[in-house]
């Protein structure tokens, strides 16, 4: 979780920064840095679940096909 914490960190980041030249916004304001911690909040009640599963989904499916041979078989089931 914390890769996609920090993946999702540097896009927000550009995004803001992004956001604060196109609309050439001379300094910083105190209703921006409320903004970024209501944002961090709504994000660790809501997103930061969202992309926990999403993790979880990934790396089960590449666990799931490490776990293959050649055959297609996983390696936990034997051949009777």
């Amino acid at each position: 979780s914390n890769i996609f914490d920090f993946i999702s960190l540097i896009f927000i980041t550009i995004l803001f920064i992004s956001f604060c030249v196109a609309h050439k916004l001379p300094n910083l304001r105190a209703y921006m840095i409320i903004g970024v911690f209501i944002g961090l909040f709504a994000y660790f009640k809501s997103f930061n679940l969202i992309l926990a599963n999403l993790e979880k989904k990934i790396y089960n499916k590449y666990i799931k096909y490490k776990g293959r041979k050649d055959n297609g078989r996983t390696k936990d089931k034997k051949s009777t």
